[in-house]
């Protein structure tokens, strides 16, 4: 396993740093790590008693709610990372100019719109 740790003092400039690392460093000079070897198989251990089935992982009943300030600091990041119309376009779909004007029953749907353009909301 790899780690590689990229910085940055901005989304910008964080971005341009993977994209020389990912330039510098294409894919095919890389070269691919052999598979671990599978681990021996144990036998299956007999049950003495029927158990009672795992719960399952918890699904969300109420969708997620945001704020004026978590919209606005997604929208600042796609606007740093070069997608400043994207942002104005999709404030435009709202009929706004500035987050600020959005009703806040829009606020989820304004966020999935920011994250399809690749924002962290």
């Amino acid at each position: 396993m790899f780690t590689i740790t990229i910085t940055g003092n901005s989304f910008g400039e964080l971005f341009s740093n993977l994209k020389t690392l990912i330039d510098t460093y294409p894919v095919a000079h890389v070269a691919a790590q052999p598979a671990a070897a599978p681990a021996p198989a144990t036998p299956a251990p007999v049950a003495s008693a029927p158990q009672a089935p795992a719960p399952g992982p918890k699904v969300p009943t109420a969708a997620p709610s945001y704020t004026v300030d978590q919209l606005a600091r997604a929208g600042a990041e796609l606007a740093q990372s070069g997608k400043m119309q994207q942002a104005l376009a999709l404030l435009a779909k709202y009929g706004v100019q500035t987050i600020n004007q959005l009703k806040p029953e829009l606020y989820g749907e304004f966020a999935a719109g920011l994250r399809a353009l690749g924002a962290q909301v």
